[in-house]
């Protein structure tokens, strides 16, 4: 659970105090009855089950199973990819640090909120064709943050333009092996391994080994 709103390197985004209303909570027993179900699987009746509302409630707020999933997949990774945003405008000049804050808030969010990471990494593939370009919306604004932050390394070297997508989406894939293996606690000591390979692209092998 998140717990407060101090911008500490292993403090994630603040979910929590924005699920306390009946529309949060129902967001938040959303994400829990997929973690348990899967999206395929999942129906109005366990949302309820998880949050101790009425049909009658749930149908104030959402018009079905469907538009309930989007609205949480959208306060998920909009909240996260705000933090991500605010952070590369306060977190300095060095774009290396950058890039590490981007991991470093993006573990925290799996490690804290697994229900609602898996929402975002997993059971948005199977929700369709809406969900996806939700998906491919949230990768381009954080291939775009890498983009932006890569953008100051000193290249001297042709850096062929997929590949920034190829690195968000090597990450996600690490990410989402840990959390559906029951491993993400061991996503926060990774940051190091991962930042290492984005940035070989960038500034190249030796480079990057002295400044690792």
């Amino acid at each position: 659970m998140f717990t407060g709103d101090a911008l500490t390197a292993d403090e994630p985004p603040n979910l929590r105090r924005h699920l306390l209303t009946q529309h949060g909570r129902i967001l938040d027993a959303m994400a829990e009855a997929i973690a348990e179900n899967g999206y395929a699987s999942t129906a109005v009746a366990d949302v309820l089950d998880h949050c101790g509302m009425s049909r009658r409630t749930f149908y104030r707020h959402f018009s079905n199973k469907e538009e309930c999933f989007l609205a949480a997949y959208d306060f998920a990774a909009g909240r996260v990819g705000d933090r991500v945003a605010w952070e590369f405008v306060n977190a300095g000049p060095d774009w290396r640090g950058r890039i590490r804050r981007a991991f470093e808030i993006f573990m925290a969010f799996v490690v804290s909120e697994p229900a609602f990471a898996r929402l975002c990494l997993v059971d948005i593939l199977a929700a369709g064709p809406r969900a996806l370009e939700r998906r491919d919306a949230a990768a381009r604004r954080f291939t775009g943050f890498l983009e932006e932050a890569a953008g100051a390394a000193p290249v001297d070297h042709y850096v062929p333009p997929a590949v920034p997508e190829a690195i968000v989406g090597g990450v996600q894939s690490v990410i989402t092996s840990r959390l559906l293996n029951g491993r993400a606690h061991e996503l926060p000591h990774l940051v190091d391994d991962l930042l290492f390979w984005a940035l070989v692209p960038f500034v190249g092998h030796d480079e990057n080994t002295s400044v690792s």
